[in-house]
């Protein structure tokens, strides 16, 4: 049975290794590159690169709008930004729904959706209740991190 278990997470695996949506995105300011990876069955990613990796006082950013205090002083470069994103089951493999963009902007956490328009092009919507309320970004795919980190 366990041997059973992990052929079919090998195989989802696998599969989620194909998706078009993996790799790294230039978000729509241009501030951060974000690497889309595998995270088990799910889609997940992470702030790989800033354009500006230190503020004023020349300290590595900080998440300092972060609702829970005990995570405020969390750097920024390779903090989790996406999480829990599923396949939307139109069989294409190119839309992703169910999962959660952060914003360190202002320390909210935003149900989303992504889908992938074109190879180098990701629209990803962030909302709160339904996706009517909310906003749209089109992601650049970048050949790597980009920034410092």
């Amino acid at each position: 049975m366990a041997a059973l278990a992990l052929g079919a997470g090998a195989a989802a695996g696998a599969a989620l290794a194909d998706d078009g949506a993996f790799g790294f995105w230039r978000v729509e300011s241009g501030a951060a590159v974000v690497e889309i990876a595998p995270c088990g069955e799910a889609a997940c990613g992470r702030i790989v690169g800033l354009r500006d990796p230190l503020g004023a006082n020349g300290a590595p950013l900080r998440d300092r709008r972060n609702p829970d205090a005990a995570l405020r002083d969390r750097p920024i470069c390779g903090m989790a930004l996406l999480g829990g994103f599923t396949r939307d089951g139109n069989g294409s493999g190119d839309a992703w729904e169910g999962g959660t963009i952060y914003s360190a902007e202002d320390g909210e956490t935003y149900s989303a959706t992504m889908r992938l328009d074109a190879p180098d092009a990701l629209r990803l919507r962030g909302y709160v209740g339904a996706p009517l309320f909310g906003a749209t970004q089109r992601w650049r795919r970048e050949a790597g991190p980009g920034g410092g980190c």
